[in-house]
Parts: C-alpha cells; sequence; structure tokens
C-alpha cells in the first residue's frame, strides 16, 4: 500500500519484492525468519534392547520405567529400577553394551537370572558408589537396598532396610521413612542419603556388608532432627554435593535445600532457595527464573556452578557455588524468556527434565519431558549457557532428526571418559559418541 505523500521509485519497488520473495521462501522451508538448528555433536555408533531389530539383545523384556547407570570405571554398567529384574552388562571400548547377568526377585520372572535369597527389588532410584563397588536402590516401600559388586561385574544382595521390617529386610529404620523418591552417594562413598517423604535419611556404608543408619532431619515431629522449613513435606528426588562431600543440596520439588554434614555425621539445615508463593516463604527467592516443578539439577565438576531445572515453567537456572555452599543466583535461560529469564532460541527449552554434564562440564544436555528431543547447551568459563543445537525423532521439529524406533530420545546415562552417550529409556537404549570434527 502507498503511503499518501510517499512517492513510487525503482528501489522501493525491488525492497518490497525483495521483501515478498523472502518471505515466500521462508514459509516454503517450513519455518519463518529462523533457520534449522544444529545438531548436539554426536553420532549413532550401536544399540541394545529387547527384541529390537539390530540391537544387542538386553537379558530381559521386564524393564518398564528402568533406568541406565553407568559404572565410574566404565567397565560395567546396570540396568535398575524395574522391581522384577536387576542387569549387569558388560561395556566394551567402544560403548556397546552386552548382557552379562542378573538378578530376579524370588518370583523368578527371568530363567536366565539368579534368585539371590529375597533381595527386594524396587522401581524407584538407584545410585552407584564413587568407587563403583556398591550399588544401591531406593523404593516406596524398600528404604534401601545394597548390592555389591562382584569382580566380574555381577551382582551380589548384601541386604534392605525398611519400616518394621518389611519384605524382610532389617527393621532398624529411624524415623518415618516413607515413600522414598531419592537417592544419592556422597563423593567420598560412605555416605548414602534417603529423599523420602518428610526429610532426608543418611546411612554410612561400612568396608563390608549393609548399610547402616547414622542420622536423618524431617519437618515433622519425629525421632529425627526437626528442620524448621516448610515444604520438605515434599520427598527429595535429587541430591548433588560439594567436593569435599561436605555440603549437601536436596531438590525438594519447589526449592533447593541446603545442609552441611557435620563431622559427626549429622545434617544441619543452612537455608533454601524458591519461589515463595510455591515454597517455605523464609526461602531466599531470586528475582528471575522460577521453581515451579523443579526436575533435576548438577553440579559442575568443578563444584563452582549449580543447574536447576524447572519443568513447570521452562528455564534452566545457574547459581555459583560458594566455600560452604551459599547458593549466589547467576543467570537463567528459559522458554520464550519467561520469568525474566534471557529466551532460547526458537521454542527450546520447553519442559526440561533430566539434566547431565559432560565429564570435562563443558556441555550440559537437557531432555525434554514429554518430546522426544535433547537439547545442547555449551557452557563458558563463567558457568553461563549457550544454546549449541538439539536432536529429536519429532519429523516437525527444528532440531537434528534421528528416528527414535529402537529407543526414544531421552539421555539417561554419559560414560565417565565422555566417549559414550546412551539415549533411551524402558529398556532399549541407543548409544552415540562425539562426531568428529
Amino acid at each position: 500500500m502507498m503511503v499518501q505523500g510517499q512517492m513510487w521509485t525503482p528501489l522501493r519497488g525491488l525492497r518490497a519484492f525483495s521483501m515478498v520473495t523472502l518471505t515466500v521462501l521462508c514459509l516454503l522451508a517450513g519455518f519463518s525468519g529462523v533457520g534449522k538448528a544444529a545438531g548436539i555433536g554426536l553420532h549413532y555408533t550401536n544399540c541394545i534392547g529387547w527384541n529390537t531389530a539390530d540391537c544387542a539383545e538386553v537379558g530381559s523384556k521386564y524393564l518398564s520405567y528402568a533406568d541406565l547407570y553407568i559404572a565410574p570405571d566404565d567397565r560395567s554398567a546396570y540396568v535398575l529400577g524395574s522391581s522384577k529384574v536387576a542387569l549387569s552388562l558388560s561395556r566394551s571400548r567402544t560403548g556397546q553394551l552386552s548382557f552379562s547377568s542378573c538378578i530376579a526377585t524370588m518370583y523368578r520372572y527371568n530363567s536366565n537370572c539368579r534368585v539371590e535369597g529375597q533381595a527386594p527389588l524396587t522401581n524407584g532410584p538407584a545410585a552407584i558408589s564413587p568407587d563403583g563397588l556398591h550399588v544401591y536402590e531406593a523404593g516406596r516401600q524398600v528404604a534401601v537396598s545394597t548390592f555389591r559388586r562382584m569382580s566380574d561385574g555381577s551382582l551380589r544382595f548384601l541386604g534392605c532396610l525398611a519400616v518394621k521390617g518389611m519384605l524382610g529386610c532389617d527393621n532398624k529404620v529411624r524415623g518415618p521413612i516413607v515413600n522414598v523418591e531419592g537417592i544419592g552417594v556422597g563423593p567420598a562413598g560412605h555416605e548414602v542419603y534417603v529423599g523420602f517423604e518428610d526429610g532426608i535419611a543418611v546411612y554410612r556404608q561400612p568396608k563390608r556388608g549393609p548399610l547402616v543408619f547414622q542420622s536423618c532431619v524431617a519437618q515433622k515431629k519425629s525421632k529425627c532432627q526437626h528442620v524448621p522449613v516448610k515444604h520438605l513435606g515434599y520427598p527429595t528426588d535429587t541430591f548433588a554435593f560439594s567436593q569435599d562431600g561436605r555440603t549437601v543440596f536436596a531438590d525438594s520439588g519447589s526449592q533447593v535445600n541446603v545442609f552441611r554434614l557435620s563431622r559427626g555425621g549429622d545434617l544441619r539445615f543452612q537455608g533454601c532457595v524458591g519461589r515463595p508463593a510455591l515454597s517455605d516463604s523464609s526461602c531466599w527467592s531470586p528475582r528471575r527464573g522460577s521453581f515451579s516443578g523443579l526436575s533435576d539439577m548438577e553440579i559442575s565438576p568443578s563444584g563452582k556452578f549449580l543447574y536447576v531445572s524447572s519443568v513447570g515453567r521452562g528455564s534452566i537456572s545457574t547459581f555459583g557455588v560458594g566455600k560452604t555452599g551459599h547458593l549466589k543466583f547467576m543467570d537463567c535461560l528459559g522458554f520464550h524468556g519467561l520469568r525474566g529469564c534471557r529466551s532460547a532460541p526458537q521454542d527450546h527449552l520447553f519442559r526440561p527434565g533430566k539434566l547431565a554434564l559432560a565429564p570435562d562440564g563443558r556441555s550440559l544436555y537437557a531432555s525434554l519431558q514429554d518430546s522426544q528431543t535433547v537439547e545442547r547447551y555449551d557452557v563458558n568459563k563463567s558457568g553461563n549457557l549457550r544454546f549449541h543445537g538439539c536432536i529429536s525423532s519429532k519429523i516437525d521439529s527444528d532440531c537434528e532428526y534421528f528416528d527414535g524406533s529402537r529407543a526414544a530420545i531421552t539421555l539417561d546415562a554419559i560414560s565417565s571418559d565422555g566417549k559414550s552417550f546412551y539415549f533411551g529409556e524402558r529398556g532399549s537404549w541407543s548409544v552415540f559418541g562425539p562426531s568428529p570434527d
């Protein structure tokens, strides 16, 4: 349309024609003014699964809700959390996984598994000690089951702890430890932390035998030390630790609680970070970012930065970590720049869930919930994030496409050497390695 008082010239006509042409080309390409996102610098190498074409055989079909855990020495891997079987896998130098052995409950779901006593397997989270010698499973009925890794990589059941001695476990459990949602092992491997509905229990791993109760904290009145903070009643499902193991970060849904571990083995509450509308009003709240529905957190290898993902608001917040565990808000990256965060490109960071840091701390990976997408963010020396690229099994996504028929596009584990990335869930995993430069 010509504006009154404006003369039509050949130059204006050429500009108008160029803009129309550019718009048409963008629409034909399937986007409007925005290019295709880069990939995440990985390429597919092999896979493992149950009756999955062209994949190694995993050894069991009873792996719903199971997760993959890589031993610290990268020689073995474990599939835990199915409540029916616990698998031991061997790992080659190229990252390929193969079935080694398995443990089944007394009901013997797998004929190829050995039944070891009445080992109660759970469908809860698991953790491996830093030395790789002990494997722990947690569950709603069983506080924690302990397994020891043998020289051939197989697991041997050592014992379990449960309220009122359920399922034949030891009943020496202090406090109302029910509805367990999280488990973590300190960097020295001596302390095992169990997050339950009302608090956190700390156990000590002796050189031989099962766990021994050490201390606990809880919001409600109980045999545990009282914690003066609201909403600790939400189960703690994720733990992170300072390098010396003295500071413990616990994610309880809408806030991150900070504790210091005393030399006597007791947890002492130091403070919390969260949104006032969703958590305790006494928690410190950053002016930007969101703590609605925290989904995961990761601490950098240097121990200087803590990353927290919020599935409720679509953001990843970065905190600086002080020497005594004090958290200082640094930055946040969010879906469409919500809550004052820097805006992630296009529609990225929609419902970020599980986080995974590369062993060198230079890349952070976020698996988006319910979208079959993994995004990679570069980490600079100051700890801030910059979008690198993404991979997805959705054809209409702007990410690099990968067929998710073998395994889900969810990053489940990274090897300690940083050379193998395992994507998948529910019994099938695709293995990726770094792409050649």
